[in-house]
């Protein structure tokens, strides 16, 4: 746009042309005694006033253009700012969400603090009380007769048979009835001393295990966003309206989910990131895929745009497992090995796996832990804790906070490599082992529970149904439902002979398996199969995946090699 000048200031912002032809800025018109505003020109020396110049075709030319050049402005300006925000992948773990997580830390810190003085104190209440009691019963014992008689009476008891025989009849008899009585009494007095004693011996500590009923939220604090307060740990209507929404979309998911979708099964894109064989799969919450390769490398991949969002760095050897925390952390397992001497020998190797917990938004190592052996597979206990499968069977349980690691379960878990680990409920693990055998496992006792023996092939694919049955998937091509209050398989579902590569629970009937040859099932436990479909690669040299992965998006990934394949199921 042209910009015009102030006859009178030469000044270049909006100016209006006055009847005399005189053009002047907008800011020289003045309101005199509350009137209107009005300027008084130099040139033709009249007063014009403000309202009658604004109506004027080519005035409010300039005023329309004048405001459409300022809001544009504005426009640019804000888009520059979200595109800054845009391009920095961290900017939604701002300064204003560190400052609120730092005051929620704070806080923590603050509550230890307190709760460790309060703790203390209280301890010493309960050990004064214990004192006391003690002290109590001891004085009680010590101010008892009998208790303070005990010499003189076993003197008296000893006198008694020492007595002289030379009495008569009727005199001995008169004196072993008084000695019977005074016995009997003393006899009397201690069997109440024994009670008394007994009592003391009964104390013990019933120790309160319902630490369930304590309730931090009454002592921690709430979240505030925008003008809505809500729980800090998800109780409030603002976040059951998003935990209804995902559970809807869920459902219908689910649902959508029949023989017309798999019908149009289809390769939707085609990734290519690492240079070595993929080894694991895995998603995020917010549905990005997280690939693990033979190169040491973690990724983490957006499958809307098929984008790398971001390189967990490695360590130059292969990723065999990894495992996605609650929190979206990923827990990453991987061997090394370590030389040493032994017996004189200075090249002895020592294998072993290092554990880092990656932040998956930031890429930065929270925790780094290493494993008493290799380890094959991994789960996650709670919030604080991991269980780790090993190759050599064992079974062993980390603090993910401090690194350090728990006994092994009661007895040798397997005996050879430790496929899958999932918590079955809050009380039951399951495991697979190359040794063609599932456990079930009390976590309270760290005790088996049961042993399957009739598995018929390795199972290296592992799903939990519900908190009592799970599905497994064999190197066969079989898929079998048990139930860990049976002994035996509860069902099985034979499709082909190639491996189960992956399971996808969509409901309390339905499921869908996939197979190494892309042999993609749809099962009713009730009814069977219900119908299949073999996706299609668009490489003639593949004959089989190396893994394949049911995501949360209806999308079955699979790989081969370095390469990723993408199939959508919508």
């Amino acid at each position: 746009m042209k910009k015009e000048f102030c006859d009178s200031c030469k000044q270049g912002s909006l100016t209006f042309v006055l009847d005399c032809g005189f053009r002047v800025c907008e800011q020289h018109f003045e309101t005199v005694n509350n009137g209107p505003k009005v300027y008084s020109c130099e040139f033709c020396k009249k007063t014009h006033k403000y309202d009658d110049c604004e109506k004027s075709i080519a005035n409010k030319i300039a005023l329309t253009e004048f405001k459409l050049e300022k809001t544009i402005g504005e426009v640019e300006n804000r888009i520059d700012v979200f595109n800054k925000i845009k391009q920095q992948k961290d900017y939604f773990r701002g300064k204003y969400y560190l400052d609120v997580r730092k005051k929620v830390e704070t806080k923590k810190e603050e509550l230890l603090n307190n709760f460790e003085l309060e703790l203390n104190k209280y301890f010493k209440r309960v050990i004064d009380n214990l004192d006391s009691i003690n002290s109590y019963n001891e004085e009680k014992i010590k101010k008892n007769t009998t208790f303070s008689q005990l010499d003189d009476i076993k003197a008296n008891c000893d006198g008694i048979m020492d007595e002289k025989e030379n009495v008569n009849l009727s005199e001995k008899l008169d004196y072993l009835e008084r000695s019977n009585q005074f016995v009997n009494q003393y006899l009397s007095g201690l069997e109440s001393l024994k009670k008394e004693l007994d009592i003391m011996k009964s104390l013990e500590f019933i120790e309160n295990k319902q630490l369930k009923n304590f309730e931090f939220k009454q002592c921690f604090g709430k979240f505030k966003l925008g003008n809505e307060y809500f729980s800090e740990t998800g109780e409030s209507d603002l976040f059951k309206k998003v935990v209804n929404k995902e559970n809807i979309k869920k459902n219908k998911n689910v649902l959508e989910l029949n023989k017309e979708t798999l019908k149009d099964l289809k390769l939707n894109k085609t990734l290519d990131g690492h240079t070595g064989k993929i080894t694991v799969l895995g998603d995020l919450s917010n549905g990005d895929l997280v690939t693990g390769s033979a190169d040491g490398l973690v990724k983490i991949w957006n499958l809307n745009d098929g984008s790398l969002k971001k390189a967990l760095p490695g360590e130059g050897t292969k990723i065999k497992c990894f495992k996605i925390l609650p929190n979206d952390t990923i827990a990453v397992c991987s061997d090394l090995k370590r030389s040493y001497s032994s017996l004189g020998h200075l090249n002895c190797e020592m294998r072993y796996s290092k554990i880092r917990i990656f932040d998956s938004i930031t890429g930065s190592i929270e925790k780094t832990i290493q494993s008493p052996s290799t380890i094959s597979s991994i789960e996650s206990l709670n919030n604080d804790y991991l269980i780790t499968g090993h190759d050599d069977g064992s079974i062993y349980f980390c603090n993910k906070q401090t690194g350090e690691y728990w006994p092994k379960m009661s007895k040798t878990p397997h005996y050879s490599t430790i496929y899958s680990l999932i918590m079955l409920n809050k009380d039951n693990l399951i495991s697979t082992s190359a040794d063609y055998t599932i456990k079930i496992w009390d976590l309270n006792d760290k005790k088996l529970i049961r042993n399957f023996t009739e598995c018929n092939g390795l199972n290296e694919c592992l799903k939990r149904l519900n908190d009592k049955q799970f599905l497994t998937g064999s190197q066969n091509g079989s898929i079998k439902l048990w139930d860990i209050r049976e002994s035996n398989i509860i069902k099985t579902f034979e499709s082909s002979r190639r491996e189960v590569k992956d399971l996808k629970i969509l409901d309390d009937d339905k499921f869908l398996s996939c197979s190494d040859d892309g042999l993609v099932v749809l099962w009713s436990i009730k009814e069977g199969k219900i119908f299949e479909k073999k996706i299609e690669n668009n490489l003639s040299t593949l004959k089989s995946f190396n893994n394949v992965y049911f995501d949360n998006k209806n999308q079955i990934i699979t790989t081969y090699n370095h390469k990723i394949f993408v199939f959508s199921l919508d």
